[in-house]
């Protein structure tokens, strides 16, 4: 563990969430035509919160992959994996929302959106998975914080969950949560455990 990804993961979080709940004007919870008409209705707030909140996530899940990677485990092994398919679909997810905004029609934003939202949900899936196997690797082999581990677990179930139950549900907000607790928590670990 480094302290770069330390930093990767506080620093990923904070960036993400106010790229997300500051700048960035659709609603989750909102219909699908409502967010991409918000995104249209502020083309510039739409672009500094695409921007923070994927560079967010991205950094985040970039810094996941390395500190699975340093755990020896199978689990965290299969965890890496997920999480760089996640940094892969983040990256689409992020060219089609500003494909969004700079739609030609209302349908094309739309439909744009909903492709975006769809790959949001499988990200949500995959996060959930990688999550889960990466604390049961944490409990397995006692690397990082036991209390990390036994965390991750639980808000990657529910990260699993959300897309089922909807992102304005308390399954959502235990999900992001504990995803945001999980990685801050990893992140001072690395920074204090450093070499």
């Amino acid at each position: 563990m480094t302290k770069a990804n330390g930093w990767l993961l506080i620093l990923g979080v904070i960036v993400q969430m106010v790229g997300w709940t500051v700048f960035y004007p659709a609603d989750p919870s909102d219909a699908t035509s409502v967010q991409a008409d918000a995104l249209r209705g502020d083309e510039a707030m739409a672009r500094v919160g695409l921007i923070m909140g994927f560079a967010g996530m991205i950094a985040m899940v970039a810094a996941s992959v390395n500190i699975a990677r340093s755990i020896q485990s199978t689990y965290a092994s299969h965890a890496a994996f997920i999480f760089t398919l996640v940094a892969a679909a983040a990256l689409v997810s992020t060219g089609l929302e500003f494909s969004v905004v700079d739609a030609p029609s209302d349908a094309s934003a739309a439909s744009l959106m909903g492709n975006s939202l769809a790959i949001g949900n499988g990200m949500f899936l995959a996060i959930g998975v990688a999550n889960v196997l990466l604390g049961i690797a944490i409990l397995l082999t006692k690397q990082i914080y036991l209390v990390i581990g036994a965390l991750a677990v639980v808000a990657g179930i529910a990260m699993v969950l959300m897309p089922f139950l909807g992102q304005d549900s308390p399954v959502a907000a235990i999900a992001f949560l504990g995803w945001m607790i999980v990685s801050i928590g990893i992140g001072f670990h690395s920074i204090r455990t450093a070499n």
